[in-house]
């Protein structure tokens, strides 16, 4: 097999490369996807958040540095910038890879 693979499909350019999504819809289907997973996620943690609340005295929110009327948004929030982060590490890790030539990783 040659440098390219499936030249004429555009889905890799080097064997060892990470497959590339051919279409726009593909696409479109992956970031939805993420969408859904996020807030079900969100969700999640914020009725967990809620169950937790009832369970916590005064004093301890007070040992947190939380109030009840922030506890559950400060919690969703902190599980928002963590999906994120690692969304954006993802990213960049992902941009890193392609620009690497994989034939020339380990040369220097």
């Amino acid at each position: 097999m040659g440098k390219y693979k499936n030249r004429g499909e555009g889905v890799q350019l080097f064997s060892n490369s990470p497959p590339k999504y051919t279409n726009r819809k593909e696409v479109k289907e992956k970031k939805m996807l993420k969408k859904i997973y996020k807030s079900l996620v969100l969700s999640r943690t914020a009725s967990v958040a809620n169950e937790t609340l009832r369970t916590l005295s005064d004093r301890q929110l007070d040992d947190i540095g939380l109030s009840r009327a922030t506890f559950v948004n400060e919690i969703v929030n902190s599980v928002r910038k963590e999906l994120d982060s690692s969304e954006n590490n993802k990213s960049r890790r992902q941009m890193i890879s392609t620009i690497i030539n994989p034939n020339l990783a380990g040369s220097i």
